[in-house]
């Protein structure tokens, strides 16, 4: 994926959550709201544009940091989704641990004492179901870095583990404003980037998995519970009820068809909030799929194997990384 197209879902994703925030509809509303001193009249009275928001909503070009300063200050937290470190985790360019660690711990600052290579505290299941159950932006930024951390360590558990939850997340907030005005392409970049490996090694993902029909039902069964009153649309009621519809429709052991909506939501009107959502996770896929392994029929020997197996599949990871980075040149605006 390029850095060009990169940067045009990140403008055209600003620019939808400025059409959000402003209540503007078109492209011509954008630049009569926010660049007034643009729109000329003609001798005839008739209005002409520069055509600049035409192209910024198309992703076309993007704007100058003076032209995203202007817009900030008249919506305030517009500049959010065109400076979020998102778009720069999410290209082939490799990125440095130590702003891995910024954006991990703007989120989980105790986690800043423990980011070093290979630390357990990263790919902890409560540290990543945590992240999994707040699902903002915020949090989602934080899975991607740690799957980059992972890629760079090689680090199988930590990368599947992170995958499999901003999967999810990835499909929750890709069924929102803004980056629902995205959506099938910014799915399709975090597939092809980081989600598709999820079929080639140890994962909790079917073969048949498709993000995009993932995400619309998730925003189906998600309105569904709206309209229901199991939910009152709150983000935060959204999201742990999203991670737990995974949760239930994707077990690891489960190879039988998904249950419908409705029932779905019936049993987590039963069970409640408490008992369906907050419980903790203990372990994670890998120790999982290994335990359940040795348990049933392998000897030290096999499980020795099955050990190196994962280890090579982590270098795989990290070497297919590295490949992607090319020279490692760090992504920069332009």
């Amino acid at each position: 994926m390029t850095n060009v197209h990169i940067r045009s879902l990140r403008t055209r994703t600003w620019c939808a959550a400025l059409q959000a925030m402003s209540g503007a509809t078109t492209a011509y509303g954008l630049e009569r709201l926010l660049s007034p001193a643009s729109i000329k009249v003609r001798k005839d009275g008739t209005r002409t544009s520069s055509c600049r928001w035409y192209k910024y909503k198309r992703g076309l070009i993007c704007p100058a940091p003076r032209a995203v300063s202007r817009v900030e200050r008249a919506c305030p937290g517009s500049s959010v989704w065109i400076q979020a470190p998102l778009w720069a985790l999410i290209g082939d360019d490799h990125v440095e641990k130590e702003n891995l660690a910024v954006v991990i711990c703007k989120v989980r600052p105790h986690l800043a004492k423990h980011f070093k290579s290979l630390d357990p505290w990263l790919s902890s299941p409560s540290t990543i179901d945590s992240l999994w159950k707040q699902g903002d932006l915020g949090a989602f930024e934080a899975l991607v870095a740690l799957i980059r951390h992972a890629e760079s360590t090689a680090n199988l558990a930590q990368y599947v583990e992170a995958s499999w939850a901003a999967l999810h997340v990835a499909s929750l907030r890709s069924v929102s404003t803004p980056l629902e005005t995205v959506r099938d392409e910014f799915l399709q970049v975090l597939w092809d980037r980081f989600f598709q490996v999820l079929q080639e090694v140890p994962s909790p993902m079917r073969a048949d998995f498709d993000p995009q029909s993932e995400a619309i039902r998730l925003k189906e069964t998600l309105e569904i519970a709206k309209e229901s009153g199991t939910i009152s649309g709150r983000w935060k009621e959204r999201a742990r009820l999203a991670c737990w519809l995974a949760k239930q429709i994707y077990q690891v052991d489960s190879e039988s068809t998904p249950v419908e909506p409705n029932d779905l939501l019936a049993r987590y009107v039963q069970k409640g909030v408490a008992e369906t959502v907050l419980r903790p996770c203990t372990t994670n896929y890998i120790n999982r799929a290994r335990l359940r392994a040795f348990t049933s029929s392998l000897s030290l020997a096999d499980d020795r194997d099955l050990m190196d197996m994962f280890e090579n599949e982590g270098k795989r990871i990290s070497a297919r990384a590295r490949h992607l980075s090319g020279c490692g040149v760090v992504l920069e605006d332009h």
